[in-house]
């Protein structure tokens, strides 16, 4: 590794739970472990986020958007990510009383490659998505096209796009 890439210093690695972090700081044949929780503005960070990362986008206080610093600092694989989201959503609702473990993550595996067929890749936004799919079924099944003709709209940002899909939802549940 190190005649490949150089000597690390410093070597970050994903926990199971999406805003944990574990640093390992190598120093002369020694290393130093330390968690770090992205929750917690991290605190105790080596290395400070941009600017524009720490700001957060409107749909904030959630799980999901703590992906943005998460795969800002530790890159996830989709797989991994679609694995963590469905863990998330079989806790929030229940979803094994309705559904079983794979037609869950049939479902988030669908949703997000739609959402990624319109150049929605952030994680916290493909997670909200499709949050939206399970916190809102009726609206999700009888608008359907009308939800894909918001993803088409590719020259306003994901969150802008979120945002119109979530003010479509509570039109039509007041209406």
């Amino acid at each position: 590794v190190n005649e490949a890439l150089g000597l690390f210093c410093e070597v970050y690695v994903e926990t199971p739970l999406p805003h944990m972090l574990m640093q390992y700081t190598i120093d002369a044949n020694s290393y130093k472990q330390r968690t770090i929780n992205l929750q917690n503005n991290l605190e105790g960070f080596a290395l400070p986020l941009p600017k524009e990362i720490m700001e957060m986008p409107s749909l904030d206080g959630c799980w999901y958007m703590g992906q943005r610093e998460y795969e800002y600092l530790a890159p996830v694989s989709l797989n991994a990510f679609k694995i963590k989201l469905c863990k998330e959503l079989v806790g929030m609702y229940n979803l094994l009383e309705q559904y079983s473990l794979t037609e869950v993550y049939t479902i988030i595996n669908t949703e997000t490659a739609r959402a990624l067929k319109y150049d929605m890749e952030r994680k916290d936004t493909l997670a909200y998505f499709v949050n939206i799919y399970f916190e809102h079924p009726a609206f999700w099944k009888g608008y359907y096209n009308n939800v894909e003709k918001i993803l088409q709209q590719t020259q306003i940002g994901e969150v802008e796009r979120i945002e119109m899909i979530l003010e479509m939802v509570s039109q039509k549940s007041t209406s």
